[in-house]
């Protein structure tokens, strides 16, 4: 995992790469632009009654039942994953006149289907969906929510999150948001297009919103709380702009480790009253010290062999976000068995980089890298030379310091690591580093790294060591 301002992506892994135009919006690139009128082509029954886009699927007892025929083309699609380019594309307004037509509202129910059905992760239903996220290009957003789930929470997290009081689905085309005061508010957030994760976004209390609901209709009214939120959340996937791209990176954490507590530079969930106006979470000494004594989360099946999912701390366990310590004893027993183990790990092939002391639950400054040869065999020539990958290792240094080479020029690299599983992002490391530590035995040594092997000692020795990744 890269830094908030390095990582230029965080994709699916998969075949599909596509480089994030929009890494991270700082707390100023947050605010929502003013609503622009429609062109008249695109708006619809402008002089109508003003409603909140609620509506209700009608039934079709005949298409239902067409369904739920295996293989029927009628089926619904499947919701599109965090890597596809549909998802960071603008979509496309939607004219006035094709919004009654029967594709439009098709699309509106197959997307409500799919919010309320069983193919989404979670008991109680709800959150939000895009024509994007199903391959549509248009711009339609479906959102909700349920009693059912508002009723799992206790009053002081209704409060907190700003949701008292639950609301049925609305379907809204062509939405425009403006923020209607200076209130910010905080809270998590998570997408059906990127499962398993969750972070902290700051977004405005509450925002008019302006469209066109299926029926036709002017949708025009205030949304305020959580509804104002998840709005806001479902129009920035209209315009290719998903939560990780406006989230506190470091609060981003893999739902295994939901419970962990917060870095110390992270802001609490709840609303503040001016923008930017946020007190940051902090924990005592005595805390930090308990935390790192616990490790950290590690997920459910995590090194029960047959699973799959390496024995590493997840995304959101707080020892990765605290500086790790230097290591005084390279002889001790503890140190030496962390450094077995390592290499262990390494050896594997399991981690495509290498793996740090605070990934296996400890707070110590070692760093252990290698790549074996059935790695290279499944990489392409062109991958091989462009990323300068060879055989090495494993390679184990403690106590790591790194300066930039001379002249070293940058280099982009698609990095993974087993604490995000299931993704991989673009980031941009120096080409060269100089490297200064403790080998094994805790003998001095220094040498020179280049391409991808300096690319995991950056990866790790920052990432894990100094609250960067």
């Amino acid at each position: 995992m890269a830094t908030a301002g390095g990582c230029l992506a965080v994709l699916k892994a998969g075949r599909a790469r596509l480089v994030v135009q929009q890494p991270y919006l700082d707390r100023g690139g947050l605010m929502l632009r003013r609503a622009k009128a429609l062109p008249a082509s695109l708006a619809f029954d402008d002089e109508g009654e003003a409603t909140d886009g609620s509506w209700t699927l009608p039934s079709e007892v005949y298409s239902d039942l067409l369904r739920s025929i295996p293989g029927s083309t009628l089926q619904d699609r499947k919701v599109i994953p965090l890597g596809k380019s549909e998802l960071r594309k603008k979509s496309k307004l939607v004219k006035g006149e094709n919004i009654l037509e029967r594709r439009s509202r098709d699309v509106a129910g197959e997307l409500l289907r799919l919010m309320q059905g069983s193919k989404l992760p979670g008991v109680f239903k709800g959150g939000f969906l895009t024509a994007p996220q199903i391959g549509t290009p248009s711009r339609l957003v479906i959102f909700e929510d349920p009693a059912g789930a508002v009723d799992q929470l206790s009053s002081e997290e209704r409060a907190r999150e700003g949701r008292e009081q639950p609301f049925g689905p609305k379907a809204i085309f062509n939405p425009r948001l403006k923020p209607v005061s200076a209130a910010m508010t905080v809270a998590w957030e998570k997408d059906v297009s990127i499962p398993g994760y969750r972070a902290l976004v700051e977004r405005p209390l509450s925002v008019q919103v302006n469209g066109v609901d299926p029926e036709g209709k002017r949708v025009n009214y205030v949304a305020t709380g959580w509804e104002a939120r998840i709005v806001q959340q479902a129009v920035d996937v209209l315009d290719g702009v998903m939560f990780i791209d406006r989230c506190y990176m470091r609060s981003l954490r893999h739902l295994d480790a939901r419970n962990d507590p917060l870095p110390p530079d992270c802001p609490p969930v709840g609303v503040v009253t001016e923008f930017g106006d946020l007190q940051s979470a902090e924990l005592t000494a005595e805390q930090l010290a308990a935390v790192a004594d616990s490790g950290g989360s590690r997920g459910f099946l995590a090194g029960i062999p047959g699973f799959g999912r390496p024995n590493v701390l997840l995304a959101g366990s707080l020892l990765l976000r605290l500086r790790a310590e230097e290591i005084t004893d390279p002889g001790s027993s503890e140190v030496t068995g962390l450094i077995k183990e390592m290499r262990d790990m390494v050896s594997s092939g399991k981690h495509p980089l290498g793996v740090a002391g605070p990934q296996i639950g400890k707070r110590l400054r070692v760093v252990a890298l290698g790549e074996n040869s059935e790695s290279l065999e499944k990489l392409s020539a062109r991958t091989k030379v462009t990323e300068e990958r060879r055989a090495f290792g494993p390679l184990v240094v403690l106590n790591p310091v790194l300066s930039r080479h001379k002249g070293s020029s940058d280099a982009y690299f698609f990095e993974r690591s087993a604490t995000v599983p299931g993704y991989e992002g673009i980031v941009r490391r120096t080409a060269e580093v100089d490297v200064e530590g403790l080998d094994e035995k805790g003998q001095p040594i220094s040498f020179v790294a280049r391409g991808w092997q300096a690319n995991g000692l950056v990866a790790f020795c920052l990432g894990s060591f100094v609250l960067a990744w």
